[in-house]
């Protein structure tokens, strides 16, 4: 289950039992962030931190702004619907793609 199906599923819940659980939720992803702050104070020289910081997380910005342009040009031609299919076709090639790669390292 991922983060936004269990995130829509809280709401049905009793209000105490969902209470909790968006503040473990919240701590999970505080001891998230911080595990990977961690990993990149380790890997990143001391002189260089914030250009080395920048550099390793400049391409996750860029696809997700080009992620998210994609997504705004797609829905303003083909409403939602363009969007979702194209995550629901990403995720079936990594899917297979990863199955394969699996399938040809038990077999080695």
């Amino acid at each position: 289950m991922n983060q936004v199906t269990a995130i829509l599923f809280i709401q049905f819940l009793i209000s105490f039992v969902s209470g909790v659980l968006v503040i473990v939720y919240g701590v999970v992803e505080g001891m998230l962030s911080i595990g990977q702050e961690e990993i990149l104070s380790r890997i990143c020289a001391k002189e260089s931190y914030g250009t080395d910081i920048g550099l390793l997380i400049m391409g996750l910005h860029v696809g997700e702004a080009l992620s998210l342009a994609l997504s705004g040009l797609l829905i303003s031609l083909w409403d939602f619907t363009a969007p979702f299919l194209l995550a629901a076709l990403t995720y079936a090639f990594f899917y297979v793609s990863s199955y394969t790669i699996l399938e040809e390292q038990k077999n080695c």
